[in-house]
């Protein structure tokens, strides 16, 4: 439970719409309002998706490449990962207010004998040592593919 909560932070971190990396990609026209980012993890497998509708697939995705693997984990901005801790609280309070949202991820902790309630207890003890430590662990080119659609020609 810390590891999902911590990566989907980090990807908070690094791509939310308020970081550094969303402004300039979006600047540069490589990514739209479609971009997106998600990890998942479950008993036997977990996986991140990053991405987005974009012109330039090839240069967004060894950009997002780039980002991931050269990103100096170390120097992360404490206050800004406050910020980013604050912004899944409340969305994580608000998503409470959903009947189908408890029920689903009730029964999804359950099955991983987790409550749901833990996460929120999880999600506000993380610390800038728990991101660095999972961007350790799973950011790494061997663990990484890249899966284009792309249309006819």
């Amino acid at each position: 439970l810390k590891q999902e909560i911590a990566l989907t932070l980090l990807l908070d971190y690094l791509f939310g719409k308020s970081s550094v990396h969303y402004e300039t990609l979006y600047n540069e026209g490589l990514i739209d309002d479609s971009f997106s980012y998600d990890y998942t993890e479950e008993n036997n497998f977990g996986f991140a998706m990053v991405g987005g509708d974009t012109k330039q697939p090839d240069e967004l995705a060894n950009r997002l490449k780039d980002i991931l693997l050269k990103t100096d984990y170390d120097q992360l901005d404490a206050a800004a990962l406050e910020r980013v801790k604050k912004k899944k609280i409340g969305g994580f309070l608000r998503s409470l207010n959903s009947p189908e949202y408890i029920a689903n991820q009730f029964t999804r902790y359950a099955f991983n004998e987790s409550s749901l309630f833990d996460a929120l207890t999880v999600l506000e003890g993380l610390t800038v040592q728990d991101l660095q430590e999972v961007a350790k662990l799973l950011l790494s080119e061997d663990k990484m593919s890249i899966c284009q659609v792309l249309p006819k020609k």
